[in-house]
């Protein structure tokens, strides 16, 4: 039994924290999970930027014009939610570095940057949906080492 300890002991020491961290940020389940925080959740859902601002209060809310185009679609009207044809929101994306990652977007529309008109932070996660995805990571973590060194 100390021997199977021993063997255990000696491979834990030689977990590669960066390279496990890295196969879990390029995980297509988590990279997706991370575009929906931003775009569904705070875009959508709540119409706010990463600080929490609601976009409204920022670039001011939809025209009559363009509330009856997004009424005619079924898309909300009480929050600026910034997806009309889903053109921006198709085209968020997940950089990565071996430890971490950016959120990467197109904000050009109609030769617009809708980014840096609706305020400049429209494309990144607010506090709470980072510390989700911290949880994410860390659960999927904790498998991957318990799994590969037999430690359950």
């Amino acid at each position: 039994m100390h021997e199977l300890i021993k063997k255990k002991f000696r491979k834990v020491i030689r977990l590669n924290e960066n390279k496990i961290l890295n196969q879990i940020l390029r995980s297509t389940e988590l990279q997706e999970y991370i575009i929906e925080l931003n775009t569904q959740d705070q875009l959508f859902t709540k119409g706010q930027d990463k600080l929490g601002r609601d976009l409204d209060s920022i670039g001011g809310g939809y025209s009559p014009f363009t509330i009856q185009i997004k009424s005619q679609k079924g898309q909300p009207i009480d929050r600026v939610t910034l997806k009309d044809t889903g053109a921006f929101y198709d085209s968020f994306y997940v950089e990565l570095n071996d430890t971490y990652f950016t959120i990467v977007a197109n904000p050009m529309k109609n030769g617009k940057d809708i980014n840096q008109e609706w305020g400049g932070y429209v494309i990144g996660l607010q506090p709470q949906n980072i510390a989700k995805v911290i949880e994410d990571i860390k659960i999927k973590y904790i498998r991957i080492v318990r799994n590969a060194y037999n430690l359950v």
